[in-house]
């Protein structure tokens, strides 16, 4: 039977992480704090951990191979999302660099990809803030 309290580097090998990246997700709270500790050594259930490895924040964002397989074949190129919101190809990746427009999703061959949903969606809040 596993022990119920796991040390750092056991904790961090139950969730499938590297010990320092377990340490950093602690510190930061994105990943449960020590349930304990035994002198200077911290301590999680076993219980705990798995729950948060099972559950883990930012999981979903992560694109599966099929997923980026979707979005190169659906996804706009550049030129096709500055025509959607309405702009040259030259004012959309200025907007792009600047951060204000949507980051690409993906790329098709060597080309930055966008989701259709998320070059809409900036047009329209960037024409809100125009009329405004």
């Amino acid at each position: 039977m596993p022990s119920t309290m796991l040390t750092q580097a056991e904790a961090a090998q139950l969730a499938g992480v590297s010990v320092s990246s377990w340490s950093s997700y602690v510190s930061r709270g994105q990943a449960p704090a020590a349930t304990r500790h035994v002198g200077r050594t911290p301590l999680w259930r076993r219980d705990v951990v798995e729950t948060w490895r099972d559950n883990r924040p930012g999981r979903g964002r992560r694109n599966t191979r099929r997923e980026r397989e979707r979005i190169a074949a659906t996804g706009l190129d550049r030129e096709q999302a500055a025509h959607l919101a309405g702009l040259s190809v030259s004012t959309f990746s200025a907007a792009v660099r600047r951060g204000a427009a949507p980051a690409p999703v993906g790329t098709r061959g060597r080309a930055h990809v966008w989701r259709p949903e998320d070059v809409k969606r900036w047009a329209q809040t960037r024409e809100e803030r125009k009329s405004a």
